[in-house]
């Protein structure tokens, strides 16, 4: 490689940055798995973007780094940091339960920012955490929206009820409701089934039925909804664990009323599915994501807020 060549790359590795809006060099993304819906979510759209980045580099890591899981990890990062050899470091979503887990780590002062991935979720950490509360910010995983993209004529009659939490006889109870006002329910149980079962049992129904007590964000809702199927999600809003009695709580935090509605007792389940067509009909839970949550949201999202840090 002769000298002017050589120039010519260090200029560029410099002016670049600048060329695409933000003044660091790289961003390397650190967690346990590829596989992880969050990180194969950011990878994708940072890809889309544009953006320098890699996965787990320790050996040369860019000048900002994010962690997104694996509390190790996080120690070794926030290391890293203190011997000056990385510039930001971000973590954050799923790295704990609780703000005060691990001895309140997440509370360092190397930590630049840390994200919860809804309004009640950063709620629940400022209340643990009142020092975290400037340094907390909420984002979002996006959707593959290529993927999660339908492509059949649905069934008109067929309704899949998403059962994650609360007894078997709860979900039951739901499914007799949704049978009684005319529609077939199709069940699918949370961790047991794979994406590709999902987006299969999607392709045919009308609505889907939510059976979650909780939920930091509702990833399985926004794929949902990227499939262009309204969603019904029951809400209960009361949610006590870890000895704590929340103060604000959701099973549908990014619901709007152009994905679907919401419910806390089977009575309004019936009255929704008595309008269930008038609902469908003013819906359009496709054209949302792809306007406000698409990996490419979610990773602009991040890239806004370390070019507010620089």
């Amino acid at each position: 490689m002769n000298k002017l060549v050589r120039i010519f790359i260090v200029q560029l590795s410099i002016l670049c940055p600048m060329l695409w809006g933000y003044d660091f060099k790289r961003l390397t993304v650190v967690g346990s798995s590829t596989l992880s819906p969050v990180i194969s979510s950011l990878l994708r759209g940072l890809k889309t973007l544009g953006v320098p980045h890699d996965f787990n580099n320790w050996d040369n890591p860019g000048d900002v780094m994010y962690v997104n899981s694996d509390i190790n990890m996080l120690r070794r990062a926030i290391n890293l940091k203190k011997q000056g050899k990385i510039r930001r470091l971000l973590a954050g979503p799923n790295l704990v339960i609780r703000a005060i887990d691990h001895g309140g780590l997440i509370g360092s002062p190397a930590i630049d920012l840390y994200f919860v991935n809804s309004r009640w979720t950063h709620r629940a950490y400022s209340e643990d955490m009142a020092s975290l509360t400037d340094r907390l910010h909420i984002w979002f995983a996006g959707v593959d929206a290529e993927y999660w993209k339908p492509t059949n004529t649905k069934n008109s009659k067929e309704v899949l009820v998403y059962w994650k939490t609360e007894p078997e006889p709860f979900c039951a109870q739901v499914e007799s409701v949704i049978r009684k006002k005319g529609f077939n329910p199709v069940r699918i149980q949370y961790g047991s089934y794979k994406k590709e079962h999902y987006k299969k049992m999607l392709e045919q129904a009308v609505f889907v039925v939510f059976i979650s007590k909780v939920e930091s964000q509702g990833i399985a809702l926004l794929e949902a909804w990227s499939m262009d199927v309204p969603t019904l999600v029951w809400n209960p809003q009361d949610f006590r664990a870890y000895g704590k009695v929340y103060s604000e709580v959701s099973s549908c935090p990014y619901l709007t009323d152009a994905c679907g509605r919401d419910w806390k007792y089977l009575p309004q389940l019936e009255a929704l599915l008595d309008k269930a067509s008038e609902i469908i009909a003013s819906c359009a839970p496709r054209q949302w994501v792809c306007e406000t949550m698409t990996d490419a949201h979610s990773a602009q999202c991040m890239l806004d807020f370390i070019n507010k840090l620089n």
